[in-house]
């Protein structure tokens, strides 16, 4: 993972009235911009010679000039991770200059920085593009140069840290200052600096963070219903659910407790009581009382008894 900051070479709060003296005006050559940058690959701040290439874009991303065409890169020294480069500078070996009136015409500039280790090794885009801003005004070449040099002078002696505030800004230029680059989404890990990252991955431990402190839409995602149906089943868990259960997939302990004779001793107290209870005649069914009072005839006794009893049936004789 290959990360950066960059930097231009004036702070941000007065880029409005330097922006003039670093880009010049219609019919001359844009003069060369100041720029550094910093890189980390794997959380390692890089050291040796890098290999980058630069373009300006629009806001819709279309490039307005390349640091050299067919690809060509810009090497220059990285020294413990800081690196310094002059954007148009044509003493700069595949630095070609920037096209005149390139910032007149196109007022939203984006700077794209793409990174190699060289040796083969493919470039890598540093991310997010960097916004130029620049106000150039409608001045001639020599009012210019000389409005650049006396005004440098100027603001290195009246221009402090925290001299411009936000009420002094144009409300154009505080619309930039809050514009998306920092909405939600926009910046990723990759663009974090390795201290930062360091931070992030060490205030949150293990258990560190507890119910109540998330809100109720991820305790929802975390929570969802549960509503499991056959059809949710894999085939084999429907196989096990649906198969026959035999005497041979018992295991031991429960076959003994099917097979075991049970005693007297294993009733409850109220089955004992139910089998040691008196059957009285008001307990018995009304057809078992029928049964009992009915009157005993020689038709209802069978052969056995009645031969038993001496009594010999009647024997009829038919004629031949």
């Amino acid at each position: 993972m290959v990360s950066s900051y960059s930097a231009w070479s004036f702070p941000r709060s007065a880029l409005l009235l330097l922006a003039a003296l670093h880009f010049p005006l219609s019919g001359l050559e844009a003069a060369p911009i100041a720029y550094s940058g910093k890189i980390a690959v794997h959380g390692e701040n890089y050291d040796g010679p890098g290999h980058f290439r630069f373009a300006l874009v629009d806001h819709n991303g279309s490039v307005l000039w390349r640091n050299a065409p067919g690809g060509a890169a810009v090497t220059t020294a990285v020294n413990r991770g800081h690196y310094s480069v002059l954007l148009g500078d044509d003493a700069t070996p595949h630095m070609a200059p920037i096209p005149e009136n390139l910032f007149l015409d196109h007022p939203v500039v984006f700077l794209r920085v793409h990174f190699s280790e060289g040796d083969g090794q493919p470039f890598v885009h540093l991310q997010p593009d960097q916004r130029i801003l620049s106000a150039a005004h409608a001045l001639s070449a020599n009012i210019a140069e000389e409005a650049r040099r006396a005004q440098l002078a100027e603001i290195a002696e009246k221009v402090e840290a925290g001299a411009i505030t936000l009420d002094m800004l144009a409300p154009e230029v505080l619309q930039e200052l809050n514009a998306t680059q920092l909405a939600p989404g926009v910046v990723t890990r990759g663009m974090l600096a390795p201290g930062v990252l360091e931070d992030l991955n060490a205030s949150i431990a293990n258990g560190s963070i507890t119910p109540n402190m998330l809100s109720p839409a991820v305790i929802a995602q975390l929570n969802p219903p549960l509503a499991i149906t056959r059809s949710d089943l894999p085939a084999d868990v429907l196989a096990d659910l649906n198969r026959t259960i035999t005497r041979s997939d018992l295991p031991a302990d429960v076959l003994a407790d099917l097979n075991r004779t049970i005693t007297r001793g294993d009733l409850p107290a109220d089955v004992l009581s139910d089998l040691n209870n008196t059957v009285t005649r008001d307990r018995l069914a009304q057809d078992v009382l029928n049964d009992l009072n009915a009157s005993i005839t020689l038709g209802r006794l069978s052969p056995e008894v009645l031969a038993a009893l001496g009594v010999l049936p009647s024997v009829s004789t038919q004629p031949f």
